[in-house]
């Protein structure tokens, strides 16, 4: 059988049986497709050399690729949020709006069609406009922002509910703002005793 490595970039007859492939649970991820073994000259996992498995292994590299940039993106606000640069969902959306309107995802027309490819919610456009469809970019905007609105959960202040939780006050998540009432109204309260 011949297997085609990732390593080399080649196709080869020889090589080490799956069996006899050392760590083999460390270096596969949950759902990724069973190699057939591993390459004689760089030790790379080697797959089957058929044009489904070739496309299955590019279409997974692309989807982690995707999923990466929304994880990114997530990770980019929940850190804009920690560091108070955001504090409500207005400021969330809006941020949230310019990061998306000027990702790579959206701008570029074969980005923005692996973004429909990708995305859980290539339907986005037509579910909150609907209308004529648009250009790629437009459709991309809509599935991206969505994707990253979806994992994206940052936790409210408790006594306003319309900030988001920033510190921690006697085991309660508030915001800046109630923290700081909260600790004038222990200092008075501590005053008056």
């Amino acid at each position: 059988m011949k297997v085609y490595c990732h390593g080399c970039d080649a196709t080869h007859d020889e090589y080490i049986e799956l069996e006899n492939v050392d760590d083999l649970g460390q270096r596969l991820q949950v759902g990724e497709e069973v190699p057939a073994g591993e390459c004689l000259k760089c030790a790379s996992l080697v797959y089957e050399a058929d044009d489904h498995n070739r496309l299955q292994r590019a279409s997974g590299v692309l989807q982690r690729d995707y999923e990466g940039d929304v994880d990114g993106f997530v990770e980019m606000m929940l850190d804009e949020i920690k560091d108070g640069h955001i504090t409500n969902q207005d400021q969330l959306y809006e941020r949230l709006h310019e990061m998306v309107d000027g990702a790579q995802r959206v701008i570029y027309t074969h980005e923005a069609k692996l973004a429909l490819v990708f995305s859980k919610h290539d339907d986005a456009y037509e579910m909150e406009m609907g209308g004529t469809m648009p250009d790629y970019s437009q459709l991309a905007f809509f599935a991206f922002h969505r994707d990253i609105q979806e994992r994206l959960d940052p936790d409210m202040c408790e006594d306003c509910d319309s900030c988001f939780a920033t510190k921690e006050h006697d085991g309660d998540d508030v915001c800046e703002d109630c923290y700081e009432m909260r600790v004038e109204d222990n200092t008075l309260s501590d005053e008056e005793e």
